[in-house]
C-alpha cells in the first residue's frame, strides 16, 4: 500500500478537558495507521491514556513542562473505526485548556523506528530531530506546542503539514511529516521572534505486507 495522507478523521477540539472524546467524522478501516496530536497549556498535564471504542492499541510520547505540554501518539487499525459512531478517547492528568485532533495515513507501520520528545524551550527556531536507524526509507512525524503564540506561520521547508490548531486564548499546535532516507532528520523553522514551545514524535516505517515491515501478518 503506497503511502499517503488520508486527514483529520475526528473532529477538532479546543478547551479545558479531563477526559476528551473525539467523534469520528470519516470512517478509516483496517490497515490503517490513527496520528492522534495534542496540546495543553496547563501545569504539568500530561495524556495518561489514550484509546478509542474500536479497541485499537495505542502508543504515544509526551512533552510536559510547568507551561504545558504536547502528545503524539499512533496506532495501527486493526478494528475499523465507524464516521457517527466510534470516538478517539484521552485522558488527561487535570483539566487541560487542550487543543487536539486525529488523523488517518495509509502504507505505514505502527511499529515505530523510534520516538522522542523535546521539553520546554525558547528560541527564534522551533525544531524536533530524530534519528532513522532502520537502515531504510521511513515517515517522520513531529507535533509542536506553542504554549503562549498562536498566528504561527512560518513552515518547516520540505515538510508537510497535517494539523495546525489555534486555541485563540493563548496557543497552538502545529504537526508536520515527511518521507525521510536514513541518518539524523530534523524538522525546523526559522521565526523572527523568540518563541516557547514543546515537541513530540516518531519514526514510522513503511509497510509492506500487514502491520508492520516485512511481515506477513497484518499506527498513531
Amino acid at each position: 500500500m503506497t503511502f499517503a495522507s488520508v486527514g483529520p478523521v475526528t473532529s477538532q477540539h479546543t478547551g479545558a478537558v479531563t477526559n476528551l472524546s473525539l467523534p469520528m467524522t470519516s470512517s478509516v478501516g483496517a490497515g490503517g495507521v490513527i496520528v492522534f496530536a495534542a496540546g495543553h497549556d496547563s501545569v504539568s498535564t500530561i495524556v495518561t491514556a489514550l484509546g478509542d471504542t474500536a479497541s485499537n492499541t495505542y502508543d504515544w510520547t509526551n512533552a510536559v513542562s510547568a507551561a504545558g505540554g504536547v502528545t503524539a501518539g499512533w496506532a495501527y487499525v486493526e478494528n475499523g473505526l465507524a464516521s457517527g459512531s466510534d470516538t478517539i478517547d484521552a485522558t488527561f492528568t487535570g483539566s487541560s485548556d487542550a487543543m487536539a485532533r486525529a488523523y488517518a495515513f495509509t502504507g505505514v507501520s505502527d511499529q515505530e523506528v523510534t520516538s522522542t520528545f523535546k521539553n520546554y524551550t525558547e528560541s527564534t527556531t522551533y525544531s524536533l530531530s530524530m534519528n532513522n536507524t532502520s537502515g531504510e526509507d521511513a515517515v517522520m512525524f513531529a507535533v509542536f506546542t506553542f504554549p503562549f503564540d498562536f498566528g504561527i506561520s512560518t513552515m518547516p521547508t520540505g515538510w508537510t503539514k497535517f494539523a495546525d490548531i489555534t486555541d485563540t486564548a493563548d496557543q497552538q499546535l502545529l504537526g508536520f511529516y515527511k518521507e525521510i532516507g536514513t541518518g539524523v532528520n530534523t524538522c525546523s523553522a526559522t521565526l523572527g521572534v523568540t518563541v516557547a514551545y514543546l515537541a513530540a514524535g516518531m519514526i514510522l516505517p513503511y509497510s509492506v505486507s500487514g502491520r508492520g515491515r516485512g511481515q506477513a501478518v497484518a499506527i498513531f
